[in-house]
This record gives structure tokens, sequence and C-alpha cells, in this order.
């Protein structure tokens, strides 16, 4: 009878989905002043993420941004030289 109740018991109980854990590998560092420190020291405290859950998600808010403006076609030179004020007053 106790097999019984055992078996029950383990039928009952529903297995967790294990998470996918992406384990990541490189590792990379960083200073950073004593304020932004603090900074971040707070935001791990109010937002429940890890500092480096914080560090990777800013960084992929950077890394999105910078291909943006990687992928946008460069001005030629004489375009690039017309947008500084210096030698748009000289009208090169």
């Amino acid at each position: 009878m106790r097999r019984d109740q055992n078996e029950r018991k383990e039928a009952g109980k529903r297995k967790s989905p294990k998470k996918e854990h992406t384990v990541l590998k490189n590792v990379v560092s960083l200073r950073v002043s004593d304020q932004e420190k603090r900074l971040l020291e707070r935001l791990t405290r109010s937002s429940s993420q890890s500092l480096s859950d914080l560090v990777r998600e800013a960084l992929g808010f950077w890394l999105s941004r910078r291909r943006r403006v990687a992928s946008e076609p460069k001005p030629a030179r004489s375009q690039r030289l017309q947008s500084i004020p210096a030698f748009q007053a000289e009208g090169i």
C-alpha cells in the first residue's frame, strides 16, 4: 500500500520545464566611475536583474543603435565637409 501512495504522489507531481540556459563563455572587463557603479547597484536592486544582465541589456541597445548607423550609406567626403560649419562658411 505504501508503494501505491508513492506512485500516486509521483504521478501527481509535475516536472517543471527546464529553462533553456545559454552558457556565456566570454568575459569582458569594464572600468566604471564610482558614480556609475553606485547607479548600477541601485538599478540591480530595483530591477531584480544581475549586474551582468543590466550591462548586457545596455550593450544590446548600444550595439543595435551602432548597427543602424553602420548600415547607413556613408556620405561622400565633400558632403561630410559641408556639414562642418567652418567649411560651410568657406563655401567648400
